[in-house]
């Protein structure tokens, strides 16, 4: 959000933020309670994730570019792409394989796995996201 040119960008980035943040919590919070963080480390997890969001938009508004340099947006978004795929292949889809019992069940779970990467390629493209960052990579 830091490095972002255009109040148009920055409020899409921001409404982004605040849609998935309490969900995050939620997890954060339920995962720390099922594994029985003793307080001390439970306060210093939630501390620590409350100012990873501030911290990142306040690097990206120290760096002050009116224009990022196409390699700054390409790590950053390889990095949050990264990030994505890495927890959910390895936490959170394995996880589900794992405690499935049925093949028809895992047979499901992967329709659903397909089911939503489709939809979401399919509202990209609908919507014909128009990164022009990304564009300059290529």
């Amino acid at each position: 959000m830091g490095l972002q040119n255009n109040t148009e960008n920055a409020l899409t980035i921001f409404l982004a933020m605040i849609c998935h943040k309490p969900f995050e919590a939620l997890a954060l919070g339920i995962v720390m309670t099922v594994e029985q963080i003793d307080k001390s480390h439970f306060i210093l997890i939630t501390i620590l994730f409350a100012c990873v969001t501030p911290t990142g938009i306040g690097i990206g508004l120290l760096l002050n570019y009116d224009e990022p340099p196409p390699f700054l947006i390409g790590t950053f978004t390889g990095l949050a792409i990264g990030s994505f795929i890495y927890i959910s292949t390895t936490e959170i889809i394995a996880d589900e394989f794992v405690r499935t019992n049925t093949r028809k069940e895992k047979w499901i779970k992967l329709g659903a796995v397909v089911v939503g990467l489709a939809f979401i390629s399919f509202i990209q493209i609908w919507l014909g996201h128009e990164d022009h960052h990304l564009n300059k990579l290529c």
